[in-house]
């Protein structure tokens, strides 16, 4: 499995932060990166105090 490349890595963010990347639609703007990086790093945080509360458990 290889990672994805650059460009797939900022649609993929932009499209967090509501970018659709329909054939005619530009690239990703600073709004759309902004508000996908906030949601991913809210995603980050979420995972972490998921595996926080998973190793208490055992």
């Amino acid at each position: 499995l290889t990672p994805p490349g650059l460009n797939e890595v900022i649609r993929l963010v932009a499209s967090l932060g509501g970018y659709l990347g329909r054939k005619h639609d530009g690239p990703p703007g600073a709004k759309a990166m902004w508000i996908g990086l906030q949601r991913l790093r809210d995603f980050v945080i979420a995972l972490e105090a998921q595996q926080d509360v998973a190793m208490r458990c055992v």
